[in-house]
């Protein structure tokens, strides 16, 4: 599903350049479950940017689901964004001024996709998180762990081969996170989604993944103790 070889992404210009990450090569099979874990600064976000189509890598192959992300254009991007990907964020990143539901159809309205088409499928997003009976509520009126659940239902909406998820528990209470990572690993295993995970929390990336790789200083490394 992930195909990542040499990629590196480097800021700046010739004499004051940050190399976020540095030729690393990553592959994640369909269906897998891998956490990557690292400090601020490690090229955690950087790597996540890079799989969402947000940012472009400065050389190597980054392949999703036999797609090429280097080569695409702003348009196809966008598509690819749209139809293959959703992403969990540590902020929530909803809009204040629309309900539950009204959030989590936005990626469908850039589908193109009937207004009755697509709140049917917003509503079974929610019920999927568990929020049927929050679906008018706006942000404010919910609180930090339902907010989460909002943003993953509109994660899940367009039905994505690939989940994103960056500190997905970062805002969230520990008996709340708790909830949010045993409904993160539901809804991959009942919909066979790629779960990349991005945290500093090596224990979360215990419980939610079946591999993990560890970033320090943009490289990428399979044991600790080399990351060390």
């Amino acid at each position: 599903m992930i195909n990542a070889e040499r990629l590196s992404k480097i800021y700046g210009s010739h004499g004051n350049q940050v190399v976020a990450l540095d030729k690393i090569d990553l592959q994640v099979a369909p269906g897998d479950r891998i956490a990557l874990l690292g400090r601020s600064g490690s090229g955690k976000t950087t790597l996540i940017n890079l799989l969402a189509g947000l940012d472009r890598p400065s050389s190597g192959l980054l392949e999703i689901a036999g797609q090429g992300l280097q080569s695409m254009s702003a348009e196809d991007l966008a598509f690819y964004r749209r139809d293959k990907i959703g992403v969990i964020f540590q902020s929530f990143q909803l809009i204040a001024q629309k309900t539950a539901l009204q959030n989590v159809e936005l990626p469908l309205i850039l589908t193109g996709m009937a207004k009755s088409k697509r709140r049917k499928l917003a509503r079974e997003s929610l019920e999927k998180v568990g929020l049927s009976q929050r679906i008018k509520h706006r942000p404010y009126q919910l609180s930090g762990g339902e907010q989460q659940r909002v943003a993953i239902a509109r994660a899940i909406v367009n039905g994505p081969s690939v989940l994103l998820a960056d500190e997905p528990t970062g805002n969230l209470d520990s008996k709340t996170a708790a909830t949010i990572e045993g409904l993160i690993v539901e809804i991959c295993n009942e919909s066979n989604a790629t779960l990349v995970l991005i945290t500093h929390d090596e224990s979360l990336a215990n419980r939610c993944a079946s591999r993990i790789c560890y970033l320090r200083d943009g490289q990428l490394f399979d044991k600790p103790g080399e990351a060390s």
